[in-house]
Formats: C-alpha cells, structure tokens, sequence
C-alpha cells in the first residue's frame, strides 16, 4: 500500500510510525513545518517517497538538505516549495530561482510578480544540487508591466517548465489573444497551463466570439458568464495550437455583474480542458455559476468550430 500524510508537526506521527513498521510505503509527503527538514525528517527513510511538498514559512531554510534527502531517498522525483501566504520567496532567494530573479531585477520586472510555488524535478548535469525547476506559480501585481515580457523571461529561465500557473487578478493591461499564444510558445515542455483570472486580459479585436456557453436569461451575469465562457474557449483551443506539448489546462476565473466597479453578483467558471489528438483540439467540461445558479458547460474547439460565424438561436456570436 502507497500512503500520502501531512506532518504539522516536529516529530512523524505515531499512526504514521505503525504504517511504514508494517511496511507500507508512503507515497507522498505534505510537510507543513519547514524545520522539520532540519531534525526528523532528513534522518528517516521513507521507502517509496515519489513526492515531498514543503509549506514555507518565514525563516530561511538552507538547502543542504536535499542533498541528503536525494541520496538517502532514489524514488524522489518531486519536491513543491509551497509559498501561498508569500512570506518565504519575497524574503530569500533559493539557488533554483536565483538566476531568474537576478535577471527581472536588472529588466525591472520584480515588482510585476509574486512566486508562489516552486516545482522541483530531479535532474542530472549542471542544475542545483541535481534539481531543475519544473513547476511554476506566479501571481502578477497592481505595479505589473508586460505579461509578454514575464513569460518570455520565465521561458529563458526554466527551459524545461512543464507545470505553470498564471494568476492575473489583479494584472491591468490586456492582451491579443494570438499574442498571448505566440509568447507561450516558448515554453516548449509545458504540459499543465493553469489559468486563473485570465478573461479579463484577453483582447479579442474584431474576432466574433461564438456563444459556446448560452445564457440561460437576459441578465447582464448571465450574459458576462456566457461571454467568458466563449472567449476562454478560443483562447485554450488557440493556445492548444501552438504550444505542442501541452496537454491540459485548468480554468478558474470570475467576474463581476457590474464589472467597471467591481461590485454586484459574480459568476464563475472552474473546471479542466484536454487536448485529445493530434489536431489539437481541446474538450473538456467546467462548472458556471451564473444569475441563475450552477450548470455544466461543454467548451473547446469543437464548439468554436460549429459556432463561429453561425447567428442561429442555437449559436450566436458574441463580439467583444
């Protein structure tokens, strides 16, 4: 049997002792108090140990662990440095960012971002201490300046990036959709674009956008819903296009019924897209709240292809 535990605490629990004395292996390990890396943990085994994800706090944490966890435990091939409250990366810099870092410091781009999570994967040659960076969360700021910009240093400096997470919520300028595509392009090992707050950055110019998501009312949420829904769609079949090693995306994004003053009800839309062969094309469902509450929504090419142009009560175009 393969176990995943969280540790909240300084020493491994005692139900957790029991399992790997039966010999039961654990799989995965959530470690919610960094200093353990500084006492138990790094003298244990752990037979099986695949991933390790380390919630950071406010101290500085040295990385002369991982050397010993990597020798110590071959299976690991995942390590998470979890920073969601942004008390540890605004404060120190580890070696597997550095470089990156450094360079935004010199463009003038580290105030247009926030890291939040740091993927590991294990590596030979010249990375740090045998890691490569993987994974990748970056939160853009009210001071952000070109996302194009961002991503094209992101890119550079993680050429192996597979997993990244753009969080746009409070970014201000927008972007044209093909734009946005051709700078993603760069990222050549990505597998996983997570895309949270998106919407409201994307420029779709003279594009008419198909109604994928119909509204269920005349109201102006439902009608907003409908609108993101459409526009999200183009978008990831776009991308999808472009960016040949990707192979999922996740939508989290939301929006208010009196956008300009951000007040009112919001709706919302949540839920994964796949690209399923070699066209490209992209399927998947996401759950919308809207005005008149929760529904399913089927979104992808398939949907842009039968409904673009077409002005028919059962696909209508938005244009934006």
């Amino acid at each position: 049997m393969v176990l995943e535990a969280t540790s909240i605490s300084t020493t491994i629990s005692s139900d957790l002792e029991r399992c790997l004395d039966h010999g039961m292996r654990l799989g995965r390990l959530e470690v919610l108090v960094p200093g353990l890396l500084n006492d138990d943990l790094t003298q244990r085994h752990f037979a099986g140990l695949e991933e390790l994800r380390l919630t950071m706090g406010y101290d500085h944490i040295s990385s002369s662990w991982l050397s010993t966890l990597s020798s110590t435990h071959l299976a690991l091939e995942t390590i998470w440095l979890i920073d969601d409250n942004r008390h540890y990366f605004s404060r120190h810099t580890p070696i597997f960012i550095s470089s990156f870092v450094e360079e935004s410091q010199r463009q003038d781009l580290s105030k247009s971002y926030i890291i939040e999570r740091v993927g590991l994967r294990r590596a030979t040659g010249q990375y740090p201490h045998g890691w490569r960076v993987m994974g990748l969360t970056i939160f853009t700021t009210f001071a952000s300046t070109s996302l194009i910009e961002i991503l094209t240093l992101i890119s550079i400096s993680f050429p192996k990036l597979e997993t990244l997470t753009l969080d746009l919520d409070c970014h201000k300028a927008t972007y044209d959709v093909d734009d946005l595509a051709a700078v993603l392009t760069r990222c050549s090992s990505l597998r996983v674009l997570y895309l949270h707050n998106v919407f409201k950055r994307l420029r779709f110019g003279s594009r008419c956008l198909p109604t994928v998501c119909r509204a269920n009312s005349p109201s102006t949420l439902d009608i907003l819903a409908a609108r993101a829904a459409s526009g999200l769609s183009m978008f990831t079949s776009r991308v999808a296009k472009r960016v040949l090693s990707l192979d999922t995306f996740y939508i989290n994004d939301m929006g208010y019924e009196y956008e300009k003053f951000g007040s009112g009800k919001r709706w919302y839309l949540v839920g994964w897209l796949h690209v399923l062969n070699g066209n490209r094309d992209v399927d998947g469902t996401v759950r919308c709240r809207n005005g008149t509450g929760y529904s399913d929504v089927q979104l992808g090419t398939k949907m842009i292809s039968h409904g673009f142009g077409m002005e028919s009560p059962q696909s209508s175009c938005i244009c934006k």
